[in-house]
């Protein structure tokens, strides 16, 4: 065979159909791995047009296919969205540097708003010219959602707390975290400062000898599930020697998406002409600071 003045043997032939054929294999392989992902995938053009994109960029913005193909960016974003996309789309351009974790606004062709985290980098040519973009996308939406709501349920928690002036204790059970405030040292006659540096055993070295065996024990039985909260009342040593009767409140090992959280204990000091306090206000489960961890087991 001559090709362009060369003679070509079958060999190089066949060699040349092996590396096409598995260029295309290589390539099948690649958007078929990229249609599956959960993430969006995308890429557009130097104006920002979609020339592809996965299954899940497409429900992500809401279009039909043939809707979505050569769509721009402007026509799912308000005008302030769009002018930061610009922005970070113009840097990437200039520079040639990603970006990574670019939070956006978008609105669904539905008109749902919802937030989406994009990562950016350039598409250049065999020339190293700039061709477009390609990107990563996820929707943040309920993510955020759940985090607003989160720092609204601990907001709400922190002013019951500190309009009642209740001393309180978070416990990571997993790696051994704790957290005391403030008042929790008052009721004993400290400071945070004086006590420090605080751990669970802090708490154990102030209770009377007599009460730590059966708060282990009712500790076990809630950590096991024969309990549905921890509640107890307890004798403190106090800075000036006395005994002080601490009620424990109520305690709850919380468990979100199979994972722990902290054991959180409200307490009121029994001495304080609190008596007659209505301990059933913590009758219900308290919301705690997140921490990845798994079942505590056995005390240590």
């Amino acid at each position: 065979m001559i090709r362009k003045g060369k003679i070509v043997t079958d060999k190089e032939t066949d060699l040349h159909k092996q590396a096409e054929e598995a260029l295309r294999g290589s390539e099948e392989k690649y958007r078929a791995i990229i249609e599956h992902m959960e993430e969006g995938y995308h890429e557009v053009d130097i104006r920002g047009n979609f020339t592809f994109f996965n299954e899940s960029m497409r429900k992500i913005i809401g279009y039909e296919r043939e809707e979505l193909l050569g769509m721009n960016n402007r026509q799912y974003s308000d005008e302030e969205n769009a002018r930061e996309v610009y922005q970070v789309y113009n840097r990437v351009y200039r520079t040639g540097e990603p970006v990574k974790n670019f939070e956006w606004k978008i609105i669904r062709k539905d008109g749902d708003r919802r937030d989406i985290e994009v990562s950016i980098s350039l598409i250049r040519d065999r020339e190293g010219h700039p061709t477009g973009f390609r990107g990563i996308v996820r929707d943040t939406t309920d993510r955020k959602k759940g985090e607003e709501a989160l720092r609204d349920a601990n907001w709400r928690m922190e002013s019951i707390i500190e309009g009642t002036h209740v001393g309180t204790w978070e416990w990571n059970v997993q790696t051994g975290e704790t957290v005391f405030n403030e008042v929790w040292a008052q009721i004993i006659g400290y400071t945070l400062k004086e006590l420090a540096p605080i751990s669970i055993k802090t708490w154990g070295t102030f209770a009377h000898p007599d009460d730590l065996k059966q708060s282990g024990e009712l500790l076990e039985r809630h950590f096991a599930g024969e309990l549905p909260y921890y509640d107890y009342e307890c004798r403190m040593k106090h800075k000036d020697g006395h005994w002080a009767w601490v009620a424990e409140g109520v305690g709850k090992l919380i468990l979100i998406h199979d994972i722990f959280l902290h054991q959180a204990i409200h307490f009121l000091d029994l001495f304080d002409g609190c008596q007659s306090f209505p301990l059933d206000i913590f009758n219900k489960p308290l919301e705690a600071r997140v921490a990845v961890g798994e079942s505590p087991g056995n005390l240590p």
